[in-house]
């Protein structure tokens, strides 16, 4: 199965990274998880893209940082981004499938993972696999795309793209951005003012996001009910959870977050 090429994004996205960007991302981190269930722990970052969530971890006072990606850029990127902002060795980014019969048997007191387990082509396993890594008493944190009416037609846009040469891409993205700014437009907001402040969203630039977006193929969506079984059954409580605002899903499918605890 043909994969997006995510990593040359976030490797694109990497160069913008600032003091601004790490902060926002760090401020969502600590307002999601809380700055208790950081400071001394051990965590995996699952998908790390860009390697931003991984450094501010590192900034947050984890006690060591895991980090992996099933694409080579992104493991590449990631420990650039932490080589430039960090001068410790209290962490590793390292090539990985989520999906693997051979996936490490350590365990994390938190295991963290966003916007990446429906982009595998498998997301119960997905899932699955990434709760095994928790240890006892520790975390799960996820971000999973929410299901939506549009999601069969999403998930067609997004084949189109990913399959598709550089032509039709930007084609893609200028047709919705179009719509974008005509969605912001009806509710009497600006694209210019949406675009300067969007970095304050988990440290992310909106031509970036928009371009995962497009191209997050593999593509799966899950409702808050579905995901809240399915962990269940692998032995966690839900303890907090951010659901997505997101209804009919026209522009796209906002990313619900969760926060389970081994039990």
């Amino acid at each position: 199965m043909k994969h997006f090429e995510f990593g040359e994004n976030w490797e694109d996205y990497s160069n913008l990274i600032g003091a601004k960007e790490l902060m926002a991302s760090m401020e969502k981190l600590e307002n999601l998880i809380g700055i208790e269930n950081i400071e001394g722990k051990t965590v995996l970052d699952i998908g790390s893209g860009s390697g931003i969530h991984s450094l501010s971890f590192l900034k947050l006072g984890a006690q060591n940082v895991e980090a992996f990606d099933y694409d080579l850029n992104s493991v590449r990127t990631t420990s650039e981004v932490i080589l430039k902002h960090w001068s410790h060795m209290n962490w590793s980014s390292s090539f990985g499938d989520i999906l693997s019969d051979d996936l490490k048997l350590k365990t994390y007191d938190l295991v963290y993972s966003w916007g990446v387990l429906h982009h595998t082509g498998n997301l119960d396993l997905a899932l699955k696999n990434a709760s095994k890594l928790v240890s006892e008493n520790g975390l799960f944190v996820v971000a999973l795309y929410k299901k939506t009416p549009m999601c069969g037609i999403w998930k067609i846009e997004k084949y189109l793209y990913t399959h598709s040469g550089q032509k039709i891409r930007e084609v893609l993205l200028e047709l919705y951005k179009t719509f974008f700014k005509l969605g912001l437009a009806i509710r009497n907001k600006s694209f210019q003012e949406h675009s300067e402040s969007y970095s304050s969203n988990r440290g992310m630039t909106l031509e970036n996001d928009m371009i995962d977006w497009l191209g997050g193929y593999p593509y799966e969506s899950i409702s808050e009910k579905e995901v809240i079984r399915l962990l269940k059954i692998q032995g966690f409580d839900l303890i907090a959870s951010k659901p997505s605002t997101v209804r009919t899903g026209i522009l796209g499918s906002g990313c619900s977050e969760f926060v389970f605890r081994r039990m």
